[in-house]
């Protein structure tokens, strides 16, 4: 089964873009759990303080629930702004 795992963030002001990249960038480095296949980070085309962060994982433990790596990140980027975060199951195409 495969899983995507999305933080989407919403902000007031401009949101550094850098410093979320190096964040990401250090979790993929340095976190020894259960690793999502691939992490990526993208801003919204029209609303330059929307930004995205999708972890594709081909399952989790509780495929309802939020991965401990999702809730970390969540929890370190709340501050930036309103944020969600939601699991997705992919479909099976017939």
């Amino acid at each position: 089964m495969r899983l995507l795992e999305i933080i989407t963030i919403r902000s007031a002001g401009n949101i550094p873009k850098p410093l979320i990249s190096k964040l990401l960038s250090q979790i993929k480095q340095t976190y020894t759990a259960e690793r999502p296949v691939a992490i990526k980070m993208y801003h919204h085309a029209g609303v330059n303080t929307d930004v995205s962060i999708h972890l594709h994982w081909r399952s989790i433990s509780d495929s309802h629930g939020k991965s401990p790596l999702g809730m970390m990140l969540s929890h370190t980027l709340r501050d930036f702004g309103l944020l969600n975060h939601s699991i997705w199951i992919e479909e099976n195409q017939p």
